[in-house]
């Protein structure tokens, strides 16, 4: 079987965030153990040619001194949203996935902490539910 994706079929049409939450109570400048977590939703248009994937991290100190928590959107031309790939979600969270590193970084490194670096390794998804996602035509780019 092929598992290449057809990038003609697959086209960004905007990377942004919304929603980003930081908290902080003074940390010292040590490594501390953080918790990650990765929640996928998508939201297919109306017109069956847009997808908008929303990547939520939440990330947070186990003595809940740090909170971090940031959504990353990710809208894509699509040829037929209905009949998308089995690939799709996770080559879209592939794309999306340098932008959150970068952006998790800029703002950990600002305040004078140590910068937190994710993975370098995408996140997986479980595939099945986010494709059989309802259509709700509120995708704006």
């Amino acid at each position: 079987m092929d598992n290449s994706l057809d990038i003609n079929q697959l086209k960004v049409v905007d990377i942004y965030f919304d929603n980003i939450v930081f908290r902080q109570k003074r940390l010292p400048r040590i490594n501390i153990k953080l918790n990650v977590k990765y929640q996928f939703k998508i939201e297919k248009s109306d017109d069956k040619h847009s997808v908008k994937l929303i990547m939520n991290t939440s990330i947070d100190s186990n003595d809940e001194r740090l909170r971090l928590s940031i959504d990353t959107i990710g809208v894509f031309q699509v040829d037929d949203n209905l009949d998308m790939d089995e690939r799709y979600p996770q080559v879209m969270v592939n794309t999306l996935y340098p932008y959150l590193r970068t952006q998790v970084q800029l703002i950990t490194t600002q305040p004078g902490l140590l910068p937190i670096m994710l993975p370098i390794s995408t996140p997986l998804i479980n595939k099945e539910p986010i494709l059989n996602s309802i259509n709700d035509g509120s995708i704006i780019a």
